[in-house]
């Protein structure tokens, strides 16, 4: 029987529709990447915010066949038409973002996407090298491992994915420090969870980071 239950198991796992979240804000100068301000202008930074999810949107809305993709939108001041119309996205590709804090909102959204038969991946706007290969990677690990972690090299991690929302996993983690991937890491331990890894990226938050990931940014 416990074979079976596997193989029933797996089935319902392909038969789940994969559907990749981006975390992100309106580009508004000031609000948005404040390290890189400080080094490049408030203005300059928030035009980089743009150019970041411009280019993660061009790599991964094109993969329907593969994966969906949304917005998960963090700006109670700018509306869903707004940004969408920027972004030259359907309004459907937006979604709001829960309330709480980073933990918090990851746990609600991964709820949602097991109650809608969804396999979810959530990723950062600030991660313009992410491709379509990686998620592809994520997606098939997660019919092994019960989360996908993809480390960046502050210590944090840029991509997440969980076969089942489990709140544990987000507990006594120290948000926005380096860290975070440890810490999450040793959640799932404690939690009897089996973790899978994708390749380790960069993340843009100061402008040293900006030179060495210049290349994957869409201008």
């Amino acid at each position: 029987m416990g074979d079976i239950a596997r193989k029933v198991k797996d089935i319902v796992r392909n038969e789940m529709t994969k559907h990749l979240i981006i975390f992100a804000k309106h580009p508004t100068p000031g609000k948005v990447k404040t390290r890189l301000a400080t080094e490049v202008g408030a203005t300059k930074a928030a035009a980089y915010q743009q150019a970041f999810l411009t280019t993660l949107l061009l790599e991964h809305r094109g993969q329907e066949r593969s994966y969906k993709c949304s917005i998960a939108l963090d700006d109670a001041q700018t509306s869903a038409e707004q940004f969408a119309t920027m972004f030259s996205l359907p309004r459907t590709a937006i979604i709001p973002q829960p309330t709480g804090d980073l933990g918090a909102r990851m746990y609600q959204l991964f709820l949602q996407g097991e109650q809608r038969n969804e396999q979810r991946i959530i990723i950062g706007a600030d991660i313009p090298s992410c491709s379509h290969h990686i998620i592809a990677q994520a997606f098939a690990l997660m019919q092994c491992y019960d989360v996908v972690l993809g480390p960046s090299v502050d210590g944090g991690y840029y991509l997440i994915g969980m076969q089942n929302a489990r709140r544990g996993v987000f507990d006594n983690v120290a948000w926005s420090s380096k860290d975070v991937y440890a810490q999450t890491r040793a959640q799932c331990r404690k939690h009897g969870l089996s973790v899978g890894r994708v390749a380790r990226l960069r993340d843009i938050d100061t402008y040293d980071d900006l030179c060495k990931e210049q290349l994957h940014i869409h201008s």
